[in-house]
């Protein structure tokens, strides 16, 4: 699956899971950072709501809000921007910023059926889940599950490199208990909010179109 097939799945089921999304290599350092990161304690027990009220029977990820990218987390945001310009192409949702955060389950924890968009944020459009988990087999658990309109639940396997892309204010998902610890790293693409005062996000940098296809000045 490509930027375009994901965009077309996108637009006629509302949510589109890409393997390959960025290579190896790459995962590979984005899960040793976040790795790191949490040994440096810098990751805190996640929220629920607006309010973040702390509930881990509902909600059992610590997180760890990347305001300022590493190398490595500032080169997957710029794959990120290229898909929202695709996506953005195809579907007209006027992505502009991103908002991410690392996340990880300790084994036995997960998190509630639930929709990504909270009450008066207008912002957040689509939900982007890249996994972080090297060798991780069904017995592993841990599967993101959506549960799309109309349709049976669909379970994905949080798999390195494995990515979830689901429109924010349509389709509830869950994140079931896994056996072991389970990383992941989770980027709301945003539009602009009708909030003056609402700043959150990472501006997207969308690349250069291509040159082949630009008009020649006169």
């Amino acid at each position: 699956m490509n930027d375009t097939e994901l965009s077309r799945s996108l637009a006629s089921r509302g949510y589109a899971v890409r393997e390959g999304f960025v290579d190896e290599a790459h995962i590979a350092a984005l899960a040793a950072e976040a790795r790191e990161l949490y040994r440096e304690g810098r990751f805190r027990r996640a929220g629920i709501g607006a309010s973040r009220k702390l509930a881990r029977d509902i909600r059992g990820d610590e997180i760890w809000w990347i305001d300022i990218p590493t190398a490595e987390q500032a080169r997957y945001l710029a794959r990120l921007a290229e898909l929202a310009s695709e996506v953005n192409r195809a579907l007209l949702l006027g992505l502009i910023s991103v908002e991410c955060h690392l996340a990880r389950y300790a084994a036995g924890l997960g998190y509630d059926r639930h929709r990504d968009r909270q009450q008066g944020d207008d912002a957040r459009v689509l939900s982007c889940t890249l996994y972080l988990n090297d060798d991780w087999q069904p017995e592993d658990g841990g599967q993101l599950r959506l549960h799309p309109p109309g349709e049976p639940a669909l379970d994905v396997l949080p798999r390195a490199g494995t990515m979830a892309c689901f429109l924010s204010d349509e389709l509830e998902h869950e994140v079931l208990p896994a056996r072991r610890a389970r990383w992941s790293l989770t980027s709301w693409l945003r539009r602009r909010s009708h909030d003056p005062l609402d700043a959150r996000g990472i501006p997207l940098v969308f690349p250069e179109a291509d040159s082949s296809r630009r008009r020649p000045r006169r």
